[in-house]
């Protein structure tokens, strides 16, 4: 894949990679019950990034992914992780019916998206302008607004 068509959050990871690693670190010796996952790295980079030192990301990442929905992804809670793909497809099917019929014709489901989208709250897909713009908006309007 070219670099250029890259988000440029895959090319600024080489920048943060030991800080990355040191949060993700201390994270994981804070919350024992959470097992290593690769969205909470891409969110670590992101706040890293946003961040003056080691302790402030720490900080602000415990309390981004446990002071919201996003732990039960984290931590793989499957039983709430199908309710929202379910209020999801509700959401799909109602506001985009030719798109959301297209994607049954192809044999595509939610999860396709669903898994990949919002764990990571889209870091894996934009810029990181954009992600803190919609990170932004995510923390005012909190987690419906991965579903608007």
């Amino acid at each position: 894949m070219n670099t250029t068509s890259k988000p440029d959050i895959e090319l600024v990871i080489d920048n943060f990679r030991k800080e990355v690693l040191l949060i993700i670190l201390c994270f994981n010796n804070f919350r024992k019950d959470i097992s290593y996952n690769i969205d909470l790295t891409y969110i670590a980079l992101v706040i890293t990034c946003n961040s003056d030192n080691y302790f402030q990301s720490f900080v602000n990442l415990t309390n981004f992914v446990c002071g919201s929905y996003l732990i039960h992804f984290i931590k793989d809670n499957e039983k709430f992780a199908k309710t929202r793909i379910n209020y999801m497809e509700t959401i799909f099917k109602e506001n985009l019916p030719r798109l959301y019929d297209q994607f049954k014709h192809l044999g595509y489901t939610t999860n396709l998206f669903f898994y990949d989208w919002i764990p990571s709250l889209f870091c894996k897909y934009f810029k990181l302008k954009t992600i803190n713009r919609l990170w932004d908006i995510y923390l005012i309007k909190k987690e419906i607004f991965v579903y608007e």
